[in-house]
């Protein structure tokens, strides 16, 4: 039961490491003062190997503490919310473990964190960067849950 224990803690604090190293990966789209990143593919994989409690704590905690140690520290508040139910919800929907299931938390995973910055980005930015944020969004959670939900899957069937 204890190693039980020290196993999902430490593998907890890898994908709180692990998101804030893909957070920081960045592809910037100067025009908008947005960036693309591969944060979604972690809080994905997390969320569906371990569920929702640690899809939300890598998700909130990794891109947080990433936005906190970064140019985009007014953001954390925000990124903190989204990405912590984002990762919640995917993991709760993906109780069963079947490729559906996994499937269909990412899209609504995926929904949650959209609309998530596309108010944030209205409320501080204005509209004009509304539809440009949301290109992004669709096209980061997109290629992250390709890389995702496959990796999560190998991760289970090697028991890791």
């Amino acid at each position: 039961m204890e190693e039980d224990n020290t196993r999902k803690i430490a593998l907890g604090a890898l994908f709180i490491a692990a998101t804030v190293v893909a957070t920081k990966i960045q592809v910037p789209v100067p025009a908008y003062r947005i960036y693309f990143n591969l944060s979604e593919a972690v809080i994905y994989i997390a969320a569906l190997y371990m569920g929702a409690r640690t899809g939300a704590i890598a998700g909130a905690l990794g891109a947080g503490l990433a936005e906190l140690i970064g140019a985009y520290s007014f953001w954390t508040p925000i990124t903190v919310v989204i990405k912590g139910v984002e990762g919640f919800v995917v993991g709760h929907l993906s109780k069963d473990g079947t490729l559906g299931s996994s499937i269909k938390a990412v899209i609504v995973g995926a929904i949650i964190m959209i609309i998530g910055y596309a108010l944030a980005v209205w409320l501080i930015v204005g509209w004009v960067a509304v539809p440009a944020e949301i290109g992004i969004d669709i096209a980061q959670t997109g290629i992250c849950a390709l890389i995702a939900i496959p990796v999560s899957r190998r991760l289970k069937k090697a028991k890791f």
